[in-house]
């Protein structure tokens, strides 16, 4: 069995296999789980890539994108952090997509709490976390909001979209866990 990267009270996240195309191929080539992405639903080689990409990002920096499972193993999506580069700016993002039957139930905010914790525990360099979010991605912007993270750009421009940035550092995200 894989190793669990971290778990919440709901869910766990593991690192992708290969094993896992078919999981992403339901989540990945679903339009309404792409309708926000830069390059809407996937081609089967699309995401083969996907899941070789993220695999490698493990096994070379520690972090990924990883799938996201109910405690009774149920497919959820995916969560994790991956590397992305807007107007020449570097940032370490909280990426996530869920399978559409799991939205407005709280799944997203408890994993991006769970990335959140796991990050600035695990990554002891780590100073900030972003989220690159759609303007018009209503739930995404409520769950950066729920989880701290808070305007950092407006009106970015990535991969050809228009974009804001929310950000949480490390000081806000401890001071936060520290008052609740």
């Amino acid at each position: 069995m894989i190793q669990s990267i971290f778990e919440t009270y709901r869910c766990y996240v593991r690192p992708f296999t290969a094993g896992d195309f078919l999981l992403a191929k339901r989540l990945l080539q679903n339009e309404e789980v792409m309708l926000f992405s830069t390059h809407g639903p996937l081609e089967d080689d699309e995401v083969r890539l996907f899941l070789y990409k993220n695999i490698n990002s493990q096994r070379d920096l520690g972090y990924s994108l990883w799938a996201a499972f109910t405690l009774e193993d149920q497919f959820l999506g995916f969560t994790g952090l991956l590397d992305q580069e807007v107007e020449g700016e570097k940032f370490i993002e909280i990426g996530y997509r869920l399978m559409p039957e799991y939205w407005r139930l709280g799944y997203a905010s408890e994993l991006v709490q769970g990335v959140l914790y796991w990050a600035f525990d695990a990554l002891k360099d780590l100073t900030h976390l972003s989220s690159i979010i759609d303007p018009r991605n209503v739930g995404s912007l409520k769950v950066a909001e729920k989880n701290m993270l808070s305007r950092y750009r407006e009106g970015a421009v990535f991969h050809g979209l228009p974009c804001d940035i929310y950000r949480i550092s490390k000081k806000t995200y401890q001071e936060g866990c520290d008052e609740r």
